[in-house]
């Protein structure tokens, strides 16, 4: 087939050339037509708010993904001494709020933390120039867990000086007696503390402080910092309870995790639906005994983290919901079974939870060699009580850590309205940490908090995103679960960088381009770093560019105000 040919003819006036320009559109400055104007800005991403450690996960998973590791740990390292702790035993409310979660599912963010707290990193790079300190004031912190730690560090960073006192042999607190192995490696958490210790912070071990001491310390010391947790087991009060074989279950657990050789056998009941019960059940399981769960609600109320709960199922636990002991019974003063009361739902009570109430006549009985509860714990206040206001059986303190006493600040369990959980006492020490900065050098605190708008889900533009899997980290089969080696295994690098991809970068540009390419005026140059620019010369303010973009990281606003 031949090809046509088009011609186009001038049909106009013949003493008439029609105008033809050589020159670029540029002459034409379409932003004087503008009454809006687009601006890139940052939002706080949910995980980031809901981060009670203050990370700005956002920021090393960007780094990660880059392969910059420093530098991610370096922005960990800003809000949280643990990122290899936490990569393992932080419950992530941020992945609970991951946008990601509500389009497919969340990003594995604690296995990406993971991946980055096993980097080498020199944590010097932290520390004041030399001889220059913020004060030479001193602060003593008594407690060594996640929120004396957390305090001890971010005080380092900031040049001040402290002690922290411990009653047990290791420093880590719970982190150390109250998580089995399996879940947190001895070595691991003693080289994130080791970390704090290179900062200058000194750790005193055997040392319990008492109500005289504590004394003591308020005359030596500027400041104090009272950590001490809650490592009081609740009792439940019933007969039977003094019967030999009945015992706490955190006891059994600081037992194990001090190394000491602990007699079980048989069938063991542990009491209780939180996160200590499935640790003593499953550390139980490991040497042998038949371990079974009964909680006095149903499943779907229980306090522990649904992958606790999956794990020790896939363990072989047993679980007997609305099931509530009445009495423990014995024979020549030793425990040999437990008189179980079924319960049934009903009104919510003041957690929210429905409150479980007896059904009249209907009990059973389980056989028992060994009983362990773990119906919560609660603070030891003994060293404080004649000192601090209490409220609740918990340290009175203000939302800055501030207690009854000048000078005195209270962080983690201790502290009346505790989060209950690792991340949210690194993040009571990190602020009370600023708070007792300011107290000693008499300026306003520096401790700065995300900005409270966030990037939700439904102000993303979800057309650009593609499903993906979530990554599972590898596990050790259940068949192997007979000792206490770490369950949850790392990931290597390239299955860490597949997941970072997923991330959405929430509130962020990201240098996606997108807004490059669909501006009808070509109005939104690169720079030579990479950022880009939006050239107001010939941006119009139609906004395409604020709808388009993915992550909600463009808005407009009105010419006059700008």
């Amino acid at each position: 087939m031949s090809e046509k040919k088009m011609i186009v003819a001038w049909t106009g006036d013949a003493n008439m050339f029609p105008a033809i320009s050589v020159k670029t559109t540029r002459r034409n400055m379409t932003g004087s037509w503008r009454y809006m104007r687009p601006f890139y800005r940052s939002l706080t991403p949910p995980c980031n708010r809901d981060c009670p450690a203050g990370n700005d996960i956002r920021g090393f998973i960007k780094s990660a993904l880059d392969g910059k590791y420093d530098d991610a740990l370096e922005i960990i390292f800003e809000t949280s001494p643990f990122p290899s702790v936490c990569g393992r035993v932080c419950y992530h409310p941020c992945e609970t709020q991951c946008n990601r979660g509500f389009y497919d599912e969340s990003i594995s963010i604690h296995s990406i933390e993971r991946y980055i707290g096993e980097q080498d990193f020199d944590i010097k790079k932290f520390l004041p120039e030399k001889n220059i300190r913020m004060t030479k004031k001193r602060v003593a912190i008594i407690g060594s867990g996640p929120a004396g730690l957390s305090c001890a560090y971010h005080l380092a960073k900031n040049g001040i000086d402290s002690t922290v006192f411990e009653s047990m042999p290791k420093a880590g607190g719970m982190l150390y007696y109250g998580i089995p192995s399996y879940r947190l490696p001895k070595d691991i958490l003693e080289k994130e503390i080791d970390r704090i210790r290179e900062l200058g912070v000194k750790i005193q071990t055997n040392t319990r402080v008492n109500s005289e001491m504590f004394d003591e310390l308020r005359e030596e010391y500027d400041a104090l910092f009272v950590g001490i947790g809650a490592h009081l087991e609740q009792k439940m009060s019933i007969q039977g309870e003094d019967l030999k074989g009945v015992s706490s279950g955190l006891k059994f657990l600081k037992e194990i995790n001090a190394g000491k050789n602990v007699e079980i056998s048989g069938t063991l009941i542990v009491v209780g639906g939180g996160n200590t019960a499935m640790d003593v059940a499953r550390s139980a399981k490991r040497m042998g005994v038949k371990s079974l769960v009964v909680y006095r609600r149903s499943e779907a109320e229980m306090p522990a983290h649904p992958d606790e709960v999956k794990e020790a199922r896939d363990e072989g636990i047993e679980f007997h919901f609305l099931s509530a002991p009445i009495r423990y019974m014995g024979q020549k003063e030793r425990v040999t079974s437990v008189e179980i009361q079924r319960m049934e739902l009903g009104d919510p009570d003041e957690s929210g939870r429905r409150r479980p109430v007896p059904i009249p006549g209907d009990t059973y009985i389980m056989d028992a060699d060994f009983v362990m509860t773990a119906i919560g714990e609660r603070p030891e206040l003994d060293p404080v009580a004649n000192h601090l206001k209490l409220q609740w059986n918990r340290v009175y303190r203000d939302q800055e850590g501030q207690t009854s006493m000048e000078g005195v600040f209270c962080g983690g369990d201790a502290g009346v309205n505790p989060g209950g959980t690792v991340v949210d006492a690194i993040g009571e020490g990190r602020r009370a940490a600023f708070s007792i900065q300011a107290y000693l050098t008499g300026e306003p605190s520096k401790f700065v908090d995300y900005p409270p708008k966030s990037a939700d889900f439904e102000t993303l533009n979800q057309d650009y995103f593609t499903p993906s899997p979530r990554m599972k980290p590898p596990e050790l089969p259940v068949s192997k679960r007979n000792d206490f080696r770490e369950v949850v295994a790392p990931v290597d690098e390239d299955t860490m960088k597949k997941e970072a991809q997923r991330c959405f970068y929430c509130g962020d540009c990201n240098l996606c381009l997108t807004c490059f390419k669909f501006c009808p005026d070509a109005a939104i140059k690169q720079m030579e770093d990479g950022r880009l620019e939006i050239d107001l010369d010939y941006c119009k303010g139609c906004g395409i560019c604020v709808t388009e973009c993915p992550r909600n990281a463009m808005e407009l606003e009105e010419e006059r105000n700008a």
